[in-house]
C-alpha cells in the first residue's frame, strides 16, 4: 500500500511542477471572474434610455397604434423602462 501512496504523490508532484498547471492554476479564476464581471458591466453601460422613431409609410397606420397603445401603458408598473418613444 505504501508503494501506491508514493507514485501517486509522484505523479502529483510532477504534473504540479509544470508550468501549464501553475498558469490554469492562476488564469482559471481570473478568467471565471471575466466571465461574471464583463457582462455585467455590459449591461450597467447599456442601461440607459435609447429613443425609438417609427417611420410609418404604410395605409394601415401601425405607427400611430404602436404609439396609442404605448402612451396607454402603465409605465409606473417597470422600474427602468429601456426606452422612450419620441
Amino acid at each position: 500500500m505504501r508503494k501506491i501512496w508514493v507514485v501517486i504523490r509522484r505523479e502529483f508532484v510532477e504534473k504540479v511542477r509544470t508550468k501549464w498547471f501553475i498558469l490554469s492554476t492562476v488564469l482559471g479564476p481570473v478568467m471565471m471572474a471575466a466571465f461574471i464581471v464583463v457582462p455585467m458591466r455590459m449591461a450597467e453601460r447599456d442601461a440607459t434610455e435609447r429613443s425609438i422613431r417609427i417611420l410609418d409609410a404604410s395605409t394601415s397606420e401601425l405607427g400611430r397604434r404602436i404609439e396609442d397603445l404605448l402612451a396607454a401603458y402603465d409605465h409606473s408598473q417597470v422600474r427602468h423602462p429601456s426606452y422612450l418613444l419620441l
